[in-house]
């Protein structure tokens, strides 16, 4: 009997603590936070959110789930609004594939951590900025364009500071540390610059270049799918294109950059290309203006100081 009551003790002895490992593991998952030369970034997950929803919809099917459990928390954290959420992340059917992202993303959240704040150090030396703060979630598994087509990472920058990561498990050191610099230099521009940052075309295309120019001075080995060199047909194609529209407000005509257009021979990811052609020859021809003054440059007086300065005209 005795040695009964000391198994039955034991096992609630390990319930227990199974149980604290847990919470202590949702509590890591949570936040992180650090600071260097006086600026604050805040690293938070949404981990627990995307566990929460998978273990609700795996048991009941209700379309609320997916909002009352990740769409508002995360605008409740973050205060960006569910609709800017949406455009990047949304309900999947494939709950296993998702719960299983998360719990590897789990198992690399301190890696994760180390990671970013290591690429927040060397951008910040390089530019200063303000506090940051980096809302991070798990890609979308039905998501196969970031998975296969952007090795498992994308971002996008907001005002205020904010920056959101979709990352995919597999995701290397490499790329996470290029569009963390990427969307951190994204921030400086827009604090600095406001809506100007991306209201015409040339902005958009400017602001692309100047944000991987910054990441590559950081990590220039690092091979980023959409900064691939255009053939000369698509160079000249893009840049006909460009000097057509480059003062144009129609979010219709940057597409053709972002997206592509077959039939104007204008590839996929041309914005950034060119962006970062005209970026890099102008940094050729002023190596000496420094990062913050380039960074938040109008896009017309950085052009006007290139070898594309006919853009305008």
């Amino acid at each position: 009997m005795k040695c009964f009551f000391n198994i039955v003790l034991c096992c609630i002895f390990i319930v227990l603590l199974a149980a604290c490992s847990n919470e202590e593991a949702l509590d890591l998952t949570s936040t992180y936070s650090f600071s260097h030369e006086g600026q604050k970034i805040e690293l938070v997950y949404f981990f627990e959110e995307i566990l929460n929803y998978t273990e609700l919809e795996a048991n009941q099917t209700n379309e609320e789930t997916f909002t009352k459990t990740v769409l508002e928390p995360f605008e409740e954290k973050s205060s960006l609004t569910t609709n800017e959420l949406t455009e990047f992340f949304s309900e999947t059917t494939n709950l296993n594939q998702l719960e299983e992202k998360t719990h590897e993303l789990i198992d690399r959240q301190a890696e994760l951590n180390e990671t970013i704040e290591k690429t927040m150090i060397e951008a910040i030396d390089l530019l200063p900025g303000g506090n940051t703060s980096f809302y991070i979630i798990p890609v979308n598994p039905d998501d196969w364009f970031t998975i296969n087509n952007m090795k498992g990472i994308s971002g996008a920058a907001f005002f205020d500071n904010k920056v959101l990561l979709i990352i995919d498990p597999a995701a290397d050191e490499e790329m996470i540390q290029h569009t963390v610099a990427h969307e951190y230099n994204h921030t400086v521009h827009m604090a600095q610059n406001g809506s100007s940052s991306m209201a015409t075309v040339l902005d958009g295309v400017i602001t692309k270049g100047k944000a991987d120019v910054f990441a590559s001075s950081l990590y220039p080995n690092t091979q980023v799918p959409w900064l691939e060199p255009l053939t000369d047909d698509e160079e000249t194609a893009t840049l006909e294109k460009l000097t057509d529209t480059f003062d144009s407000t129609l979010f219709v005509e940057y597409d053709d950059f972002l997206f592509g257009n077959i039939s104007a021979n204008i590839p996929q990811w041309a914005n950034y290309k060119i962006g970062y052609q005209i970026v890099e020859n102008f940094l050729d021809l002023n190596p000496n203006v420094p990062v913050l003054e380039w960074t938040t440059m109008d896009a017309d007086e950085l052009v006007k100081q290139t070898d594309y300065r006919y853009i305008l005209e």
